[in-house]
């Protein structure tokens, strides 16, 4: 199990994220990367940002879209080298 922290974005809980699904935020951010252009996609993760920032204030819980998208911009920043992904291990014990 993997738990990330996705605090850079709103008050929210850790995500509690399995190698699989990580993998495809991963291949997803990934072809939205080589389909974008560096500008367009700037623009589009300000967006995307604030849109999360202020879902997250609100009184209404956050949901399992907004932690998905939350994963691809995490993800995203982190393949244009902008921003180190938060998260930790937690080994399986079999």
């Amino acid at each position: 199990m993997i738990v990330v922290n996705l605090q850079q974005l709103g008050p929210v809980p850790h995500r509690f994220c399995s190698a699989e699904e990580l993998a495809c935020v991963l291949e997803t951010a990934e072809e939205i990367l080589s389909g974008t252009e560096t500008d367009a996609m700037t623009e589009i993760l300000i967006e995307w940002e604030t849109a999360l920032t202020w879902d997250s204030i609100s009184a209404d819980p956050v949901t399992e879209e907004w932690y998905y998208r939350a994963l691809l911009v995490t993800c995203i920043r982190g393949l244009r080298g902008e921003m180190r992904p938060n998260f930790y291990t937690i080994p399986q014990r079999d």
